[in-house]
């Protein structure tokens, strides 16, 4: 079956929620333990799962993903209750 794609429907994003679509994206990650190694790695898929996931928002460079996350990134062990 083909897929669809409703473009009529399309609803733009601002970037605001593009950044919450990130970061919801990245507390889900860390939670089931699904991160790399470095936070610039992480935001570098974030900003990737973006693009594709919803290609109505804007696009949000790795960059600005990291500086939004490393307090987050910092304390991910904590949210997930690891010692490390």
């Amino acid at each position: 079956m083909p897929k669809q794609l409703h473009s009529a429907t399309k609803v733009r994003l601002s970037r605001r929620m593009a950044f919450r679509l990130a970061q919801a994206e990245a507390y889900r990650r860390i939670s089931v333990g699904h991160v790399p190694g470095t936070l610039s790695e992480f935001a570098s898929q974030l900003s990737a799962w973006l693009a594709s996931a919803h290609p109505g928002a804007p696009a949000i460079p790795a960059s600005a993903i990291e500086k939004a996350l490393r307090e987050t990134w910092d304390h991910r062990h904590e949210m997930t209750g690891s010692d490390l």
